[in-house]
This record gives structure tokens, C-alpha cells and sequence, in this order.
């Protein structure tokens, strides 16, 4: 982590106001955590900014690619910086990998921050099927892979043992009956696309004087 801290971030920025409203919804908050590139930092990481989390979880599953249902915080505070118009490279040190995260367009952040208030809100009012594996595995039109993420199967468990989701949806068709299928891809396909256009994935430097 103190090498990725070094290559790739430096002194602190300034925070940057971030304010959005959809309809009667206002999000007015501050995006702090920014830093400036060192001089140093190597070519194809050269923005203005940049900004470092940490995440003690694997993030890449048994064929090494990442997997998108861990990302969700990554991807809100993404769309976060880049709708301040902040040119700033994001990444994540985790067990097994680093993520790089290059900034969207701050237009296209703003407009899927809005359409995330829009579900938020819409969540206050009543429970949304929307379990977190099973609804990207229908935003990737695999209904099989849905049912098993939330019913489980011989050797994992399922979402619905989460008892806040065996009370409003006890079974993958209850889901299915309130929305899933249509709703599914509107919320969690941005998150794919993003994770798609925005992320790459490099091996963890050795600690000095550890054999590669």
C-alpha cells in the first residue's frame, strides 16, 4: 500500500462541491479525500488528481476478473468525483489486485448520480427487488445465474437468507413478480458498463527485496 501511495498520489487537494438535484432530491456535499500526482507518477496514470481507497477483500473471483457486485461503493464514489468535474484517477488496493478507475465525463456522472437518487427514493417507499448478485446477474440477462445468486444452490448460499429479504420477497419468483427482470438492468448495467469502459486491474507490487 506505501508503494502505490507513493506512484500514485502526493500532497492533498482541495475538496471540491458537489451539488445535484433531481426533482425535489438534493445532493449537496463535499468530495474530499483528493490528492495531487507526484511528478514521478508513470505515463499512463498522468491525470491531475488522484485518490486511493483501501479494501481488505478479494476483489477478483477464480478466473481473475473482477467482480462487479464488490464495486458498488467504488462506483458511487467514482461517479462522486468525476461529477465535480475533477480529473482525478482512482485506486483501489485490495487483497489480491489493484484497480485503477479512470474519471468518466462529469456529464455522464451527474446523469447516473440523478438516476441513483431516482431509485433511492423510490426505495423509501417501498422494499425494490433488487438484491445485490442477483440483480446484476439479470443486468447480464443470465436469469439462471439470478435465481441460483439469491436461492443458493448445494454449495453457496443464497441472498434470501438475509431475513430483511425473506420477508418481502421469500422466493426468486416474488422477485420476479415485483420487477426484477425490468428493473434489474436499469439499475445495475450503468455499474457494469462503467466497470467495463473504466477499471483495469494490475498485479500488487512485491515488497523490496521479496522475489518476484
Amino acid at each position: 500500500a506505501q508503494e502505490v501511495a507513493r506512484r500514485h498520489v502526493h500532497r492533498a487537494a482541495a475538496r471540491r462541491h458537489l451539488a445535484l438535484q433531481d426533482g425535489p432530491l438534493v445532493l449537496d456535499d463535499w468530495v474530499d479525500g483528493l490528492r495531487h500526482h507526484p511528478t514521478a507518477a508513470p505515463a499512463e496514470h498522468m491525470h491531475a488528481q488522484g485518490w486511493l481507497a483501501m479494501d481488505p477483500r478479494t476483489l477478483l473471483d477464480k478466473e481473475k476478473a473482477l467482480r462487479a457486485d464488490k464495486l458498488l461503493s467504488v462506483y458511487v464514489r467514482s461517479l462522486a468525483v468525476a461529477a465535480t468535474g475533477a480529473d482525478a484517477l482512482g485506486c483501489v488496493v485490495a487483497r489480491d489486485t489493484l484497480v485503477w478507475i479512470t474519471p468518466m465525463a462529469a456529464h455522464a456522472a451527474q446523469a447516473q448520480l440523478r438516476a441513483l437518487l431516482h431509485w433511492w427514493a423510490q426505495g423509501q417507499n417501498t422494499p425494490l427487488p433488487l438484491p445485490l448478485r442477483t440483480a446484476m446477474a439479470l443486468a447480464r440477462a443470465d436469469l439462471n445465474a439470478a435465481a441460483t445468486a439469491y436461492e443458493g444452490s448445494h454449495v453457496v448460499g443464497g441472498e434470501c437468507e438475509d431475513p430483511s429479504w425473506a420477508r418481502c420477497y421469500p422466493r426468486f419468483e416474488n422477485l420476479v413478480e415485483g420487477g426484477l427482470q425490468a428493473l434489474a438492468p436499469q439499475v445495475y448495467a450503468p455499474l457494469l458498463d462503467w466497470a467495463a469502459a473504466h477499471l483495469r486491474c494490475e498485479d500488487l507490487p512485491q515488497p523490496a527485496g521479496e522475489p518476484t
